[in-house]
Formats: structure tokens, sequence, C-alpha cells
């Protein structure tokens, strides 16, 4: 079986099989294609690349010279809302580790902002900053890079509560 590009193979648990994967204007498409009923690897193989061949032919073709997805406005306004729970669009919360040797993981204050050429981020320990530390860094990185409709004070106010209570959910409420 040579490596075909969208076809993935999937061995994890009770899970064997291949996968198509295929990715246009921002919604995936996928299938997984098992090796139980499909007869085997083999066939359930030929039966994924079957199966991309058809999807690639239905779907639109990627610009010249674009590995990667399409990416349209409407594509980009989808990821920018989605990038946040907080309520401000482009800051985020999440749990990071810290440190290679242990698998602790610790709160960081996220930021999101598209570049010229791909999206850019970075993110704020809370632990090292605290709550509105973290959130005015964050805040003020976004104003410097976007056009944002918020400034840094409305920012922090909007997302200080919903952050303060994914810390207490994450057992960081000496943090909140």
């Amino acid at each position: 079986m040579q490596k075909v590009k969208n076809v993935f193979r999937i061995d994890t648990g009770r899970t064997h099989g291949w996968q198509v994967r295929i990715t246009r204007d921002g919604e995936r498409h996928t299938k997984l294609f098992s090796d139980s009923v499909h007869g085997g690897k083999e066939a359930a193989y030929e039966a994924a690349v079957e199966h991309r061949n058809e999807k690639l032919a239905d779907l639109p073709d990627l610009p010249e010279g674009r590995a990667g997805q399409l990416h349209t406005d409407e594509v980009h306004e989808r990821r920018w809302e989605s990038l946040t729970r907080t309520g401000v669009k482009g800051l985020g919360f999440t749990m990071t580790s810290y440190s290679r040797a242990t698998d602790e993981k610790r709160p960081y204050v996220s930021v999101h902002w598209p570049g010229e050429d791909r999206w850019r981020c970075t993110s704020y320990s809370i632990v090292k900053h605290g709550l509105r530390g973290a959130l005015n860094e964050a805040a003020e990185t976004l104003v410097a890079h976007t056009d944002h409709e918020m400034t840094v004070d409305e920012m922090i106010e909007v997302a200080a509560p919903p952050i303060a209570e994914l810390l207490e959910r994450e057992g960081y409420e000496e943090y909140a």
C-alpha cells in the first residue's frame, strides 16, 4: 500500500482502519473505513482511497500552489469567533504543560489574531502574572495587533468572570 494524501491509518484500542480526512472552506469531511467491516486492512484501504477520489472530485480544488485548506473570509470569521470561551473575540483560556519533566498543567490566558500569512498566538501565565495581569498583557497584545472593537479595560472586565469560573473548575481557585 502506497501512501496517499488525505488517507490515514488508525490503530487505537479496538479501532483499526483507514480514515479519509479532507478540509475545504473550513469544513471537514471525514470517514472511517474499518478493517473488520471491509474484510481486512487492504480492502479497507482500497475503499478509503476510492472514497477519497470521489470526494475530491466533488469538492472544489485548492488554489494553485496552496497545500492547505481554502481560507475564505467566512472561514476566518468562524475561526475568529470560535477561539474564545471568554466573551472577548481573540482572548482565551488554556491549561498548558509548563514543564517537560512533569505532566502538570498551569493556567494561561491565550490571545489569537490573524496575521498576514497565518494565525498568530501567544499566552500569558496566570500563575506568574495573576488573572488581571495576564488578562492585561493579552488584551494589550490583541489591541496592538488588531482593530478590536473593545478597549483593554473592557476586555478585562468581560473576560475575567468566565476565566475565574474556568480556573475554579480546574482547581486553581486561588488565582480566580
